[in-house]
């Protein structure tokens, strides 16, 4: 067996192992506020009458359309989680692919596909009743594809980095973190004139827009709802009907608030992270440096929403597992304790993500600040 295979069925051995250990004890428990609209959505598409549409979950329409075709078979109340074990299981081997293709080392694909299952955001709201991980998917799905541009510069290429990452808009909004990335790569990374750069840029925007435009049209002839109303009320300047912001209770956006959600994203695989953005300064390899560069401004993109949720910094994870995986690789003389070490950081660094979300899962409701829910 190559080591290519040895370790991506090692990824999905503990990815699976996480999954079932998810499902069984975690998330049965978890109460989001978002569940009880998608969950309502879904039986309005179906026709009960027990159901409502709720037209900012309807502005990204997948997950309800499926989650009705499914629900047949698995029940309303369950469908949301079969697609996200789906999208689950894609986007590992997705993070795997990514890193092994910037550093060429299986075993630190093994790892950062470790850190990128079992971190915090992915416990408490990857495989919970939510929507977050098919836009996890298919922003990683277009970021491959886009390295795949920078290696080949062609046309067909990012159209369909652009039609990929706007089909995904179709599931979560936070995709589109995704041109943000196409940009970024193409400016930093890209040793093409500036008119060629922007001849690229039209055509992977002009792609991203195909699937939305046509969303947003529907919805809007349907509903007379659009992504602006969504954008109002959830991101950067949300107003209420009288246009004046509000900022209260526990998403108040507060230094301290970003600082708490930033840290809750990773907890102690910051630390890897720090080690890793030290160890490619010390490296130097400047190809790879530019790409990593290029992934900061689509890592910062949960700023444009209202309040920094550690799920919504979850974008960010691209970046973090590169060089978290970076950071844990030890670089002594003796293997044994190379290691012996990597995998005591790792499996202190999933025991401590599984401590807090079972800490907030028992005393979040007792803990939580007024206006707002730890697991909202």
């Amino acid at each position: 067996m190559t080591n290519f295979r040895k370790y991506l069925l090692l990824s999905f051995t503990v990815a699976l192992l996480n999954a079932v250990l998810l499902l069984a004890f975690f998330v049965p428990r978890f109460i989001h506020s978002d569940t009880p609209q998608y969950i309502s959505t879904i039986k309005y598409i179906l026709g009960d009458p027990g159901g409502q549409i709720f037209l900012h979950r309807i502005l990204n329409p997948m997950p309800i359309l499926i989650g009705a075709a499914l629900a047949p078979i698995f029940g309303v109340e369950k469908v949301l989680i079969v697609e996200n074990v789906v999208f689950y299981f894609l986007s590992a081997w997705l993070i795997f692919l990514l890193i092994r293709r910037l550093y060429r080392n299986e075993k630190q694909a093994f790892y950062g596909t470790v850190l990128y299952v079992t971190a915090y955001p992915m416990l408490a709201y990857g495989l919970a009743y939510l929507t977050d991980l098919p836009g996890w998917f298919f922003y990683l799905f277009s970021v491959l594809i886009s390295l795949n541009f920078l290696r080949k510069p062609q046309i067909k290429t990012a159209l369909l980095s652009g039609l990929i990452a706007g089909f995904g808009m179709l599931f979560k909004e936070n995709v589109a973190a995704a041109p943000i990335f196409f940009a970024s790569l193409v400016l930093i990374a890209l040793p093409v004139s500036l008119k060629e750069k922007f001849k690229y840029l039209i055509v992977f925007g002009s792609a991203f827009l195909v699937f939305p435009i046509i969303n947003g049209f529907i919805l809007y002839k349907l509903y007379s709802y659009t992504y602006w109303n969504a954008f109002r009320q959830g991101g950067v300047g949300a107003s209420d009907t009288n246009f004046t912001t509000f900022f209260n209770g526990f998403y108040m956006v507060t230094p301290l608030r970003i600082v708490i959600e930033i840290g809750r994203v990773l907890l102690i695989g910051w630390f890897f992270v720090l080690l890793g953005a030290l160890k490619e300064f010390a490296v130097k390899n400047y190809e790879r440096l530019k790409i990593l560069i290029a992934f900061l401004p689509p890592s910062l993109s949960f700023f444009l929403w209202v309040y920094p949720h550690n799920r919504m910094i979850y974008i960010a994870a691209p970046l973090l597992m590169l060089l978290g995986s970076s950071g844990l690789l030890r670089h002594y003389k003796d293997n044994r304790v190379n290691l012996f070490l990597e995998i005591t950081m790792i499996v202190l660094y999933i025991l401590v993500n599984y401590i807090v979300l079972e800490f907030l899962l028992r005393y979040g409701p007792i803990i939580q600040p007024p206006g707002g829910e730890l697991f909202g």
